[in-house]
């Protein structure tokens, strides 16, 4: 026999179960890449060194894919293997994500987050 479901004021069959939201924690710690997904990867010089402009297109793609950090417009710049990330952010949260991401790619050392919050 059908029970009531208050959320949706109908009724469902007797097996259904309703799905539970995901918590802000669970959100938090899931969120950028896919699991099968890993950080790009630079391409190295001939010496095997990563350049800073490899290191920058590799954060750059990093921001691109991550779901946390894809809207956002940042410019990307790596002196030394230290990125800087700078550009206008909606929350102190994104430019917390977007240094998260930036530290993940391979080569990079440190972020610098240069990003300003909206007025």
């Amino acid at each position: 026999m059908p029970r009531r479901d208050p959320r949706a004021g109908r009724s469902v069959p007797s097996w259904h179960r309703p799905c539970s939201p995901r918590p802000h924690e669970e959100r938090a710690r899931t969120r950028g890449f896919a699991p099968t997904a890993e950080p790009p990867a630079p391409e190295r010089s001939s010496d095997g060194r990563i350049g800073d402009e490899a290191l920058a297109d590799a954060v750059r793609d990093a921001l691109a894919l991550d779901a946390s950090t894809a809207e956002l417009s940042l410019n990307v710049e790596v002196r030394d293997a230290v990125a800087h990330l700078r550009g206008t952010v909606a929350g102190p949260e994104d430019g917390e994500n977007a240094e998260a991401v930036a530290a993940a790619v391979p080569g990079v050392v440190d972020v610098a987050d240069e990003t300003e919050l909206e007025v």
